[in-house]
């Protein structure tokens, strides 16, 4: 019994340490990318970024760039400026639609990856690989044929009667960092459990956190900002893009 409760015990203490340092791992992945694959972005970096005066003048600057990227696209893409707490929908470099966020979480590895990290991986629009909703893309409205000129009058006026889902996205970026729009507001019970099932999905099963302990290969960790916003501009943000988006982030 003594033995039994001392595995169980190592186990733990063995998986407790894999959480605090899987978010190491990511930023240790995302930085031998970077060595690996863009040398020449490491070898003309300024180490002058990294001075405290310089730093947030240096992200505003790839900000702009990234956008100016952006610009030469057809497509409409997301432009999402946390330090204003607003997200965008822009096509050629005219915003077309914003959105103010009442709340925003950002993830810790993110708040606190250096300069040269932050600059090597939001310089240029990133690609959303795959996105997650509970809401429909394309809704579908059923209508009875009017009868007569009258009756087309009067359904001219009707208010939409489509039911609208709770409204939760996941943008999934190619860094592996999540994207994830929640409606700001949760008052029924359907809702909370809509949020609660969502939120599930895109957690790590109990089995392969079981066999990433075992096997001492590290538990997964997926960065993830949260924002907060009403659900019919989540549903309109959400419509209204493209089959490959992409997105510009600034923090």
């Amino acid at each position: 019994m003594k033995i039994t409760l001392l595995i169980i015990a190592f186990l733990l203490l063995v998986f407790l340490i894999q959480l605090g340092i899987a978010p190491a791992g990511v930023a240790r992945q995302w930085r031998e990318k970077l060595e690996a694959n863009d040398s020449l972005y490491m070898q003309n970096y300024d180490p002058g970024y990294e001075i405290p005066e310089v730093e947030a003048l240096a992200r505003k600057k790839a900000f702009v760039e990234a956008q100016l990227e952006l610009a030469e696209d057809d497509s409409i893409h997301l432009i999402v400026n946390l330090r204003d707490s607003a997200i965008h929908l822009a096509i050629h470099g005219v915003t077309i639609h914003t959105s103010k966020l009442p709340a925003i979480e950002n993830d810790a590895l993110l708040k606190s990856i250096p300069n040269k990290l932050y600059l090597g991986l939001f310089s240029d629009p990133v690609a959303i690989t795959s996105i997650q909703s509970t809401i429909v893309k394309e809704p579908i409205v059923e209508r009875q044929a009017p009868k007569d000129p009258v009756e087309a009058a009067l359904n001219a006026y009707e208010p939409d009667t489509l039911i609208q889902n709770p409204a939760y996205i996941r943008l999934r970026l190619v860094h592996g960092i999540d994207l994830v729009l929640e409606q700001h507001s949760n008052p029924s019970f359907a809702e909370q459990w809509t949020r609660f099932r969502f939120r599930q999905e895109s957690r790590p099963t109990v089995g392969s956190r079981v066999r990433r302990m075992i096997s001492f290969r590290g538990q997964e960790y997926t960065p993830t900002i949260r924002l907060k916003l009403p659900a019919n501009d989540i549903r309109a943000l959400y419509r209204a893009l493209p089959a490959q988006p992409k997105v510009v982030l600034y923090y």
